[in-house]
Formats: structure tokens, sequence, C-alpha cells
């Protein structure tokens, strides 16, 4: 996934697109320092991270400027540039479905133990999941 993004900053660069080769860069940067900090080479999983992480940063901007009556066209711009990159996350049923039968596997059957079954889907699905979305499935499915 890095080379894709290496690929794309190049043909920002080409298309003159300083809003993407910009971003792209910046982009990349933390990537690699993520990579160097973990002394290993970039991986996909490194990526969709700081993409999620990025992604929820240029959405608080967008939502900031938008109050304050100020322009969100580059972070608009961004935001469609980070989104190809960010982690494909399940759906809802998906989500429920995965949420039952970590909950019937792992026998909990109580709301404190909700961590137990959060646990095990972070470690089964990773970035795949909305941790909230699974918070609030477990939260019923157990009350109920």
């Amino acid at each position: 996934m890095y080379t894709k993004i290496k690929a794309s900053r190049i043909q920002a660069m080409k298309d003159k697109n300083e809003i993407a080769k910009a971003f792209l860069s910046t982009f990349m940067g933390e990537i690699e320092k993520e990579a160097k900090n973990a002394m290993t080479e970039p991986t996909n999983a490194m990526v969709e991270q700081i993409a999620k992480k990025m992604a929820k940063n240029i959405q608080d901007n967008i939502k900031l400027y938008a109050d304050k009556g100020l322009s969100t066209t580059k972070e608009e711009a961004e935001l469609v540039i980070i989104t190809e990159y960010l982690p494909q996350v399940l759906s809802e049923e998906q989500t429920r479905e995965a949420v039952i039968t970590a909950i019937t596997q792992s026998g909990v059957t109580d709301a404190k133990d909700q961590g137990k079954v959060m646990g095990a889907l972070k470690k089964e699905f990773g970035n795949k999941l909305d941790m909230k979305l699974v918070s609030q499935i477990v939260r019923e499915t157990l009350s109920s």
C-alpha cells in the first residue's frame, strides 16, 4: 500500500496537483516516522492505522472550519485522498454477526465482561471493525 501512496504522489506531481502532492508527502512522512520508530518497513496495517488517525483529524478540521465560516475546500480534497487508504470497515450487520459469534465462543453472559469480547474481536478483525459500534452491540446483546 505504501508503494501505491508513493505512485499517487508522483502522479500528483506530474498533474501539478499541489494539494494532493503536499498531503501525500505529509502522509508518507507520517508512515516513514512510524516505520522508523517500529524499526521495520511500512506495513499495510501501519498505513491503515495512520490513515484512520489522519482522516479523523481532517474531519475534525472540516467541522471546526465550517463552524467558523472558513473554507474547507483543501480539507475536503484531503479527505477524498485519504479515504482511498482507509481500512474497509465491516457493515453493521457483519459487525453484529461477529459480536454474537464472539460472545457465544467466549461464553460471556455479563456486561461487565465486555472487555473480553472486545479484545477477542479486536485481535481477530483489527481495524476492520468500528469499535464504537462493537461496544454498543455488545452492551445491547449482553443486557438483553
